[in-house]
């Protein structure tokens, strides 16, 4: 603890005028001029040398009757909760360390009766916490404090005055610290120069190629030190973090060579004199699967470099929802979706959906279910970090345009176009239903919509004399009309279900079976362009 000085009174106009001054810059400015048993010596502002206060020094210095030059006060140690807390009259800081951390003293009186007006401040110096008990709790410990117990954490302290008509210190304020629980609040790595992040997927790769990690730390608490360790062991680890304890570029390490494998990056910081030790950081390691488009309309499947040059994404899973920039997409080229052979599964019948707009010359109406062929059973691709394994490749149906097209993947098959329509058609043969249908779909005028389900209202339907009215569907939605309504009148449209066309494709190449729903009479049209289905 920093020297201090205590005033007795004014300093006596007899003593000389220039020990005057430098004893009352000792009395308004102790820890500027006295520091561990030192006067120090300024010039312009600069300290620029110190006197030794031997004891001889600072007895002749206390030899003036209105002056008290103090060294450091040794902490009080209570040995045991009843040992009493000594106060000293003209000291008025009491320095304590408590060597019985969470006790609670006991002794009566907890602090020897005073001088009327007699000021004493019990500081915590030490780590340990101690709680008072008011008179109220405890007879005889001759204090009255502010609540029933007073808690003294480490840096906390109790301000008293002692008064002799209560007999008692009585508190006239209490300070505690903010209390800081030392803690790791960050903990982030970024591989290669790569994204940082608390966890990470990493590529599989061969036994013989390495990562790089890069580390970054902040904390609650002042750190005084630090390391990062890693399992597997490795023997450039654990690796010192310098000071402020808060970035490491550390040393590489070999990525690892199996599906599921896991690096994990352990932190050792020494917080406030605590040592902390979490959070990790795990990196698991899997392969990439990858979608994109290839110009190559020849290929019956993608060699190593072209799989290369799609966009990987590291996932154990074959199933998701993939975006594709449509500034990546020409003309002539195809959708390609790649992915590890391992997984044991191929993609269901009617699990590739695409939101875009292919060759077709369809616009773009939602996900609709498309037709993708399996190129490739058991490819053998070797990745970017010299992983090896088998992938299967799946080829869009058609090529597409400069659209941003979304690819979904999934286990189960994608809804469809359900199509309603107004034909010219005289009749109700296949071929014409066919034409009718992909007229249909590649109108502007909002005829064909995409749904799970037959029903629901239909609008902006365009409708002309002489013409029947259709509705097609799937026929996986398994569902028969009950009527098809005017919105506008109420009315039901008459019709009955003709001979299902078996092989319809769609805009995106997706063949499948379409029941087909047509009006019993011709020019039988709804009063609007509007009709709901039930």
């Amino acid at each position: 603890m920093a020297d201090s000085l205590t005033k007795i009174g004014q300093v006596p106009p007899t003593v000389d005028h220039r020990l005057r001054l430098l004893l009352n810059a000792l009395i308004n400015e102790p820890d500027r001029w006295l520091t561990g048993g030192y006067l120090h010596v300024e010039q312009s502002g600069t300290r620029v040398g110190k006197v030794d206060l031997s004891t001889a020094a600072v007895a002749a210095l206390n030899s003036y009757t209105s002056i008290t030059l103090q060294t450091d006060v040794a902490a009080t140690n209570p040995l045991a909760s009843g040992n009493p807390i000594a106060v000293t009259d003209n000291s008025p800081i009491t320095p304590v360390d408590f060597t019985l951390g969470g006790a609670t003293l006991t002794s009566a009186p907890t602090i020897a009766a005073g001088r009327d007006g007699q000021l004493a401040i019990i500081f915590n110096a030490g780590n340990n916490s101690v709680t008072l008990q008011d008179e109220g709790v405890l007879s005889g410990s001759k204090l009255r404090l502010g609540e029933t117990t007073r808690t003294l954490t480490s840096g906390a302290s109790l301000t008293l005055v002692y008064s002799s008509t209560l007999a008692a210190w009585v508190e006239h304020g209490f300070n505690t610290l903010v209390t800081v629980t030392p803690a790791i609040d960050s903990f982030t790595v970024s591989l290669d120069g790569g994204t940082a992040a608390s966890s990470h997927n990493a590529e599989v790769g061969s036994g013989s190629t390495t990562q790089t990690p890069t580390f970054a730390l902040s904390y609650t608490g002042v750190p005084s030190a630090a390391s990062i360790s890693v399992t597997p062991s490795s023997s450039s680890y654990p690796a010192t973090v310098s000071s402020p304890f808060t970035s490491l570029t550390a040393p590489s390490y070999t990525r690892r060579t199996s599906v599921d494998d896991t690096v994990t990056f352990a932190p050792t910081v020494t917080i406030n004199g605590v040592s902390v030790t979490t959070p990790t950081i795990v990196v698991t390691y899997m392969y990439s699967r990858y979608v994109g488009a290839v110009d190559d309309d020849t290929t019956d499947s993608l060699n190593n470099t072209q799989m290369l040059a799609l966009t990987p994404e590291l996932s154990k899973s074959e199933y998701g929802t993939f975006e594709i920039d449509g500034s990546e997409v020409t003309l002539t080229e195809y959708i390609w979706y790649c992915y590890p052979s391992e997984t044991g599964n191929e993609i269901p019948d009617g699990g590739f959906a695409i939101t875009g707009k292919s060759t077709s010359g369809l616009k773009p109406r939602g996900s609709l279910v498309a037709g993708f062929t399996e190129k490739e059973s058991d490819f053998s691709h070797t990745n970017a970090a010299g992983g090896e394994k088998n992938y299967r490749q799946y080829r869009s149906g058609f090529r597409h345009i400069s659209d941003d097209v979304v690819l979904t993947v999934s286990s189960t098959k994608q809804p469809n176009y359900i199509v309603m329509f107004a034909s010219g058609s005289a009749g109700g043969s296949a071929a014409n239903i066919q034409s009718a249908i992909t007229a249909s779909e590649n109108a502007e005028d909002g005829h064909a919509v995409i749904s799970d389900t037959p029903v629901r209202t239909y609008t902006g339907l365009i409708t002309s004399e002489l013409q029947w009215l259709y509705l097609c569907h799937p026929a996986r939605a398994g569902y028969d009309i009950t009527a098809v309504i005017d919105t506008v009148t109420g009315l039901a449209i008459d019709g009955l279900y003709l001979s299902n066309v078996t092989d319809y494709s769609n805009g995106e190449n997706y063949t499948e079976e379409y029941r087909v729903w047509r009006s019993l009479n011709n020019g039988i049209l709804p009063t609007s362009t509007d009709v709901k289905v039930i």
